[in-house]
């Protein structure tokens, strides 16, 4: 979201204001959320298939009922994010570079930085020891997070 934002705060500035321009921009910026929440109701519908034991806070009512609406609900509005054709292939193409982009560089960081494998899912056991701020701690001293 901050890379969108950034982007749209860049491009206002050189387009001198134009209003067309800002308006494509949220709604390349808006595309980008919507397919954001779509991961999020995938990774609650995919943990409570595979996970239904674990520790929450939160129980989803009518079980899937809700994120398969929502999923359905978004991408509804994606597709019909615009009434102009081209307009609509525009926002869909740079919305599909911007997550392009932010794949490889989010390939790159987890596999660099953090040292983790890519495409294999973590225990539900270190994924709560994430949410501790010593587990970021001990990485740091042993030499696994710089």
């Amino acid at each position: 979201m901050i890379f969108v934002s950034v982007f749209i705060f860049v491009f206002a500035a050189l387009s001198d204001g134009s209003s067309e321009a800002i308006s494509f921009l949220i709604l390349v910026g808006s595309v980008f959320w919507m397919i954001s929440y779509i991961f999020a109701h995938l990774d609650v519908l995919i943990l409570r298939h595979r996970l239904p034991k674990a520790p929450r806070s939160f129980k989803v009512p009518c079980g899937p009922l809700f994120p398969c609406i929502g999923i359905a609900g978004t991408v509804y509005m994606i597709l019909n994010i615009s009434t102009d054709p081209t307009e609509r292939m525009m926002i869909w193409l740079v919305t599909g570079i911007t997550f392009l982009i932010l794949g490889i560089y989010s390939f790159f960081w987890i596999r660099i930085k953090m040292k983790m494998p890519v495409f294999k899912s973590v225990p539900i056991q270190k994924v709560m020891a994430m949410e501790n701020s010593m587990y970021y701690t001990i990485r740091k001293r042993r030499g696994l997070w710089r």
